[in-house]
């Protein structure tokens, strides 16, 4: 089984504003193979265009391993999203993502309170998974799509088991309806591709409204045919180009 490796990003988020008002922002984050990408938002209520340096430390174990600098200006009651690229280092554990908002880098005079993101996980193409249950009990096998990135609706997700340990039950746990042949799933963004009960092999692609292949959560309901002990279940995900 993989190790779970923590990412970790403090991110010194520093407004230059005329009157000093509280600047509100939101941060958000997906991962690459080789690269985190922090996206942020902006929002300015005056009616003057704001200026504004977004300032990335990347630590790792509490040491500084390199930052970016970003200038960007936000328009009279308008908003302002971009995203900065942080490349990462191989084998990096440990990290943390800090947000913190000033009047400058001068006086370091906070413009709101401090957000942290916690928990990340690198991003993985594959992941083994492994379960452990009694006979005939059932089991949720969860995805999460958030590592996927790119705007690829077609990104397969494939699920792959041992058909003498587990039998689908249902594709998706979200609808009330059991779910057990390929297509869209109504008001969900879920779609089975392929259903491969001989074979043990399960393939899905997830989208939503904006076209990106990410954010979006399934879960998989098995029944356990015998007493599983570290059964794995691998989760692959494939880009088609």
């Amino acid at each position: 089984m993989k190790k779970l490796i923590l990412f970790a990003v403090t991110i010194f988020f520093t407004a230059i504003t005329a009157n000093a008002e509280v600047l509100d922002y939101d941060i958000s984050y997906d991962m690459a193979e080789n690269n985190m990408n922090v996206i942020y938002t902006l929002h300015n209520s005056d009616a003057e265009p704001k200026s504004a340096v977004l300032l990335i430390v990347l630590y790792e174990d509490g040491k500084m391993l390199r930052f970016k600098e970003t200038a960007t200006s936000i328009p009279a009651n308008g908003t302002k999203t971009e995203t900065a690229v942080l490349p990462l280092e191989a084998g990096g554990s440990s990290y943390t993502v800090k947000v913190m908002a000033f009047e400058n880098l001068s006086n370091l005079k906070p413009l709101n309170e401090f957000k942290f993101i916690k928990d990340v996980e690198p991003y993985s193409r594959q992941k083994q998974l492994y379960i452990n249950s009694d006979f005939g009990d059932e089991i949720n096998f969860y995805m999460n799509s958030t590592q996927t990135i790119g705007n690829n609706e077609e990104m397969v997700h494939t699920v792959i088991y041992d058909v003498l340990s587990l039998l689908p039950v249902d594709l998706c746990g979200f609808t009330y309806e059991k779910e057990m042949t390929s297509g869209e799933i109504e008001n969900t963004g879920i779609i089975v591709n392929k259903v491969d009960l001989l074979n043990g092999r399960l393939e899905f692609s997830f989208k939503s409204p904006d076209g990106r292949n990410t954010g979006i959560n399934n879960f998989i309901k098995f029944k356990a045919l015998r007493n599983l002990i570290q059964e794995d279940v691998i989760y692959t995900m494939q880009e088609v180009n």
